[in-house]
């Protein structure tokens, strides 16, 4: 996860940077710890993040200060927020484990943009 943030940082664009970040599964006992260090990082760089599952829910709820930082319940209500967000200059970066299936964001922003 950590990696794809940097190419994040890596390319120049003249639009806003989103990221929308699902759980990452098989962590074990520091789930909690890993999931705030990500949104942590995460909030630094892009100017917005979106997040989906319950762990990234539970991480988010013990962090503060996180004013470009919002969770949503449904992949498809993150599409439907972005179709109406991105610009032809944004990057978005889409990520999570892949039992989260965060590819349906992508179709779903295909099939409606």
């Amino acid at each position: 996860m950590l990696i794809a943030f940097k190419s994040l940082t890596a390319f120049e664009n003249d639009g806003k940077k989103y990221a929308v970040l699902g759980d990452m599964k098989e962590l074990g006992e520091q789930s909690l710890n890993e999931h705030k260090n990500i949104i942590s990082q995460i909030s630094k760089i892009a100017d917005k993040v979106f997040l989906f599952g319950l762990e990234m829910k539970q991480a988010m709820n013990e962090l503060n200060n996180l004013h470009n930082v919002q969770y949503f319940e449904n992949k498809n209500d993150i599409a439907l927020y972005l179709t109406k967000e991105l610009n032809e200059n944004d990057l978005l970066l889409v990520k999570g484990s892949r039992g989260m299936a965060m590819e349906e964001v992508i179709l779903e922003l295909k099939n409606t943009l």
